[in-house]
């Protein structure tokens, strides 16, 4: 079945694909667990494939199917409908929700215009919405998810504008940038070359209004008004070869009363530690390493390491690692496809964040846009993950995600308080979250999908909307309309 739809794509392919390849796959497609299943099975080796979104350029010609083709239309300038109507049971009643995105795209060899529009009926549930709902009880309950213009000159790229993005594994949050937030409005540089990528971001996150600072000595505070966030920072990626690239990132968030863009985090070429220490700018700094390995061609390996801050004794006689914590965060993850079974992926990952990671003693520079973590999601937290995806019945794909994790008493938006606690922070409690899912593509313009969410206990970041409970079903069905103009 697989090589039917391979030979349909390639058909498909062949009469008028050429002007869509530049458009970005939105990194919230179901298609991402189908771009995973092909770098774990070794047909698909993308150039930096810790970076996503990826564009239909990066990903191979047997990756293109008919539906992402139809997605984004054929054509050079086109206009999407999708409109997506559910039912949610569970032991609180049913709840009818309804989402319609309307959305366009201009694309040629050199630019992309693209903007997204979504009236989500989930919005008015989700505590984190990053908008207005003061409308809500009428009628609006939506948000501008992507406007951007994209811009490509020979090897540079120049992105500015809101998309959801990730640095880290596929399908898989970040630990260091992640798509867990809303979008938000930013500025991305990329230089690439054959053997390395090097990425600069800056963001004016939300304004943080009332801000503290924790003074540590007396467990007092220092409160500013006019707060401002910022985030910058830079990254490269290195292509050793298909099977085995690196990445090292340096972040830095700043802000304060009236605090503005600072050029001195701009510079691609600094290192924000050496900014904050010899010019007296204050930052919390967060490094992290990526590592991608293919032992063979169905299996793949990841790896992140994030260090919010290590703890080093600096003046004789006091010893500051016996009082103050360390603060990392980190990721692996085996990986294979068709190794058990012919059209099955699997993913296996652990993943830890300490108690204080993602915190700072300013509120301001804590690790987050609008109180969803800018990175991965929890702190405090322990997790072992099993997704399993299987795809030798497409159009119908079969997915499960299972989490169980200890989760201790921490957020990310919490202040730093400078105090070394057990891991995780009592009181701790484990919890078990599983995602059953079928979703059947007969035509390119309709989706039926059934969910099954379990939950052992509530407040799981993946189940988070106020109605939602401890077993929920979910049916629902997506129609997609596409219109296209001018090859």
């Amino acid at each position: 079945m697989i090589k039917k739809l391979v030979i349909t794509v390639l058909f498909i392919v062949s009469v008028g694909f050429a002007l869509n390849t530049n458009k970005y796959v939105y990194i919230e497609h179901i298609n991402y667990q189908y771009i995973d299943y092909l770098i774990n099975q070794g047909s698909f080796l993308p150039h930096s494939v810790f970076q996503q979104p990826y564009k239909l350029s990066e990903l191979p010609v047997s990756c293109r199917t008919e539906n992402w083709a139809y997605l984004f239309g054929d054509k050079r300038i086109s206009f999407l409908a999708d409109y997506d109507n559910s039912y949610t049971v569970n032991s609180t009643g049913n709840h009818h929700l309804f989402a319609l995105t309307l959305g366009g795209h201009y694309c040629n060899d050199d630019l992309i215009l693209g903007n997204r529009f979504t009236l989500n009926k989930k919005y008015k549930y989700d505590p984190f919405f990053a908008g207005d709902l003061s409308e809500s009880e009428d009628w609006l309950y939506g948000r501008v998810n992507d406007a951007y213009a994209d811009i490509t000159v020979n090897r540079f790229n120049f992105f500015i504008g809101r998309m959801k993005k990730n640095w880290g594994p596929v399908n898989s949050y970040g630990l260091i940038r992640s798509s867990h937030p809303y979008s938000y409005d930013h500025v991305d540089i990329n230089y690439r070359t054959d053997f390395f990528r090097f990425s600069l971001l800056y963001s004016r996150l939300e304004d943080a209004g009332r801000g503290r600072e924790f003074m540590g000595k007396d467990s007092t505070y220092n409160e500013f008004t006019d707060v401002t966030k910022h985030i910058m920072g830079h990254r490269v990626d290195v292509h050793f070869s298909d099977k085995f690239q690196i990445a090292l990132t340096e972040m830095a968030i700043y802000g304060g009363q009236d605090r503005e863009f600072e050029l001195a985090f701009a510079n691609p070429m600094t290192f924000y530690y050496g900014v904050q220490r010899n010019e007296g700018k204050g930052m919390s700094g967060l490094w992290c390493v990526d590592v991608f390995y293919k032992p063979a061609s169905k299996v793949t390996l990841y790896g992140q390491f994030l260090i919010d801050d290590i703890i080093v004794n600096n003046d004789p006689g006091v010893n500051d690692r016996g009082r103050y914590p360390d603060r990392f965060a980190l990721m692996f993850s085996i990986r294979s496809g068709d190794l058990l079974m012919k059209g099955l992926n699997t993913d296996l990952s652990y993943v830890k964040v300490w108690n204080d990671t993602y915190q700072s003693r300013r509120t301001w520079e804590n690790y987050h846009y609008e109180g969803l973590g800018f990175g991965y999601p929890a702190v405090a937290c322990e997790e072992m993950q099993l997704k399993l995806g299987y795809w030798n019945f497409y159009p119908l794909f079969i997915s499960n995600e299972f989490i169980f994790g200890r989760y201790g008493d921490a957020e990310i938006t919490d202040i730093f308080l400078l105090q070394k606690r057990e891991f995780p922070a009592r009181p701790v409690h484990s919890n078990i979250y599983n995602k059953f899912s079928l979703h059947y593509r007969p035509k390119n313009y309709l989706k039926i999908y059934l969910n099954y969410e379990f939950v052992q206990k509530g407040g799981h970041y993946l189940n988070r909307l106020d109605f939602l409970d401890k077993h929920n079903i979910e049916m629902g069905l997506d129609l997609l309309f596409v219109k296209g103009f001018f090859y």
